[in-house]
């Protein structure tokens, strides 16, 4: 808090008011929500039979959020349109791919550790944004960065040394889904370094609409394909349920990032880290080990360092 926006001498209802615009009330509920319906829907692609492919999830996600986003179109009368092409080819393409990867982990791998590996993606993106943005680091952002590498190692080192000890094979479900973790986290950041570009010259609804439409379009082949028989009435209600916890996640992230501050709003949605934990040991009785719980505090760290204030104004329009 600013030494401008509280004052002992004032009353306290004053302090209140000061503390409220200085930090809206309002974007931290709907970043909590936004976290909590995006944590609803990793659970429920988490909790489908195995006769239902990551793919299908994709599919039923990808187009109630079309659907959405379509209605948004009309409400709106925001017309289509696309500006920057090649940046938009770029987004469209991680996006997916992160969609799919994290989708196709959370069937492999336990829920908590999915959406951990989720959440190293701010690493990536100030490597990224170093790189090809020329945006500089600063001391927070260099601090960071170790100690968030340091904690996904620590979460993957259990694997690393069984595959030091046993040969790695594709039918390896754990080793496949740890590796689909890690894709899902880079395509992420690509695909976020690629909205600081975007939106400079495109709407957000016709993103997303143009993220929607190539995710609904990848999965629809693969998921008919593998689909032997209708899902059961449980796994149908979960795609449903994955598809709209999904649009109402990001419905209320935007909703965030309008009434907030964006660094703030980054820095609040990491909450569904410990949510997917809660809702790992709830739902499926998953106990996270001890270097999970010390991982975990590392990249929380170094994901929160590498969020900073003034790259606001840009986060404001990518989001």
């Amino acid at each position: 808090m600013s030494p401008s926006s509280f004052d002992p001498t004032r009353s306290p209802q004053r302090n209140l008011h000061s503390l409220i615009n200085n930090f809206s009330l309002k974007a931290a509920l709907f970043a909590v929500t936004a976290s909590l319906s995006f944590a609803l829907m990793a659970a429920a692609v988490r909790g489908l039979s195995p006769a239902t492919s990551g793919m299908t999830a994709v599919l039923a996600r990808s187009l109630v959020g079309l659907i959405v986003v379509l209605i948004l179109h009309r409400l709106l009368k925001q017309p289509f349109r696309i500006v920057n092409k090649k940046a938009m080819l770029l987004r469209v393409l991680a996006g997916s791919v992160a969609l799919i990867s994290f989708f196709e982990s959370l069937r492999r791998i336990d829920l908590a550790t999915a959406t951990l590996l989720l959440y190293t993606c701010p690493l990536w993106v100030s490597l990224l944004a170093y790189g090809f943005l020329g945006e500089k680091l600063k001391a927070h952002n260099w601090a960071g960065l170790p100690l968030g590498l340091i904690g996904m190692a620590i979460i993957l080192s259990p694997a690393i040394q069984d595959l030091q000890n046993t040969e790695f094979s594709m039918s390896s479900t754990k080793h496949v889904g740890l590796a689909l973790g890690v894709l899902c986290s880079f395509s992420s950041a690509i695909a976020y370094t690629t909205l600081r570009v975007l939106g400079k010259t495109d709407n957000s609804l016709s993103i997303v609409t143009s993220f929607s439409a190539t995710a609904l379009l990848i999965a629809s082949p693969v998921a008919f394909q593998s689909l032997d028989h209708w899902p059961e009435s449980s796994d149908l209600l979960k795609l449903i349920a994955a598809g709209l916890f999904g649009a109402s996640g990001q419905v209320f992230l935007t909703s965030a990032y309008k009434h907030g501050k964006a660094a703030q709003v980054a820095v609040i949605t990491l909450i569904q880290v410990p949510i997917a934990v809660l809702f790992a040991y709830l739902f499926f009785n998953t106990e996270p080990a001890p270097n999970f719980l010390i991982g975990a505090v590392l990249v929380f760290l170094g994901a929160a360092l590498q969020i900073s204030p003034k790259k606001e104004a840009e986060d404001q329009r990518s989001s």
